[in-house]
């Protein structure tokens, strides 16, 4: 009897000791201990990191530019008569007609989002040294995505209002609670055609880890963005990181 008991322990304790190898080393450690490989393991995967797979909506004809009253509408958002309650809670599968389509407009596959406002994630930058992390300003929750190709996802491009169009056609859900609109957008130009946008959200809304779920989505010209978020994911040292 004792020595099934000790055989049973001897091997259940190697396996025990692979799950937790497998662990990523930032989970366990305080912020101030992380080192650059840890921090870079951390934006490369980690539940305040998302890859969105994009989809490009078809643009409008003339005639429906023309009906909608909007001679420059790109094929989404209320002006061309498409809200996004239209389009939430689908989010693209990797089939090959996206891709076909995402392709031939420059428009990469896979996008990087952030919970940008999050403690950890700002750490990870500095400690990562990562040049292409946005400036913040404000107490806002902040969700950067990055290296948006604006020219393969709008006809027109504008800079001097795209940063109110992207406001109005941005949301973060929740379900059973009212969606929180953006309160700002800043879009910073990466060249004379990329982009990233850092979008606002009012921390008035007071999320918790009790909001299972959340759910950002936003129109970019034509390309339709959306990824998940899960709060009770989003836990350092046992705090809320948002």
């Amino acid at each position: 009897m004792k020595v099934n008991l000790i055989t049973k322990t001897m091997l259940v304790f190697p396996v025990a000791l692979l799950l937790t190898a497998s662990d990523p080393a930032w989970t366990s450690k305080a912020l101030p201990a992380w080192t650059e490989a840890d921090a870079k393991e951390f934006l490369a995967s980690s539940p305040w990191v998302k890859y969105i797979k994009p989809t490009l909506l078809p643009g409008l004809s003339e005639w429906q530019r023309r009906d909608g009253g909007n001679m420059t509408a790109e094929g989404g958002g209320k002006s061309s008569g498409l809200d996004l309650n239209d389009l939430t809670g689908i989010h693209p599968k990797d089939r090959a007609a996206d891709r076909t389509d995402l392709d031939a407009n420059g428009i990469p596959r896979k996008i990087v989002v952030r919970w940008e406002s999050a403690l950890p994630v700002r750490t990870a930058q500095i400690k990562a040294k990562d040049e292409d992390a946005p400036d913040l300003d404000g107490e806002d929750y902040a969700i950067a995505v990055y290296n948006v190709p604006l020219k393969g996802a709008m006809y027109n491009v504008d800079l001097k209002v795209l940063a109110n169009t992207l406001k109005r056609n941005a949301e973060l859900k929740e379900e059973g609670k009212k969606d929180l609109q953006p309160s700002r957008v800043v879009v910073r130009q990466n060249g004379s055609s990329v982009a990233t946008i850092i979008f606002f959200f009012p921390r008035t809304a007071r999320l918790t880890a009790d909001d299972k779920r959340l759910e950002f989505v936003a129109l970019v010209g034509r390309l339709y963005l959306a990824q998940y978020f899960y709060p009770p994911e989003m836990l350092l040292q046992g705090k809320l990181e948002l």
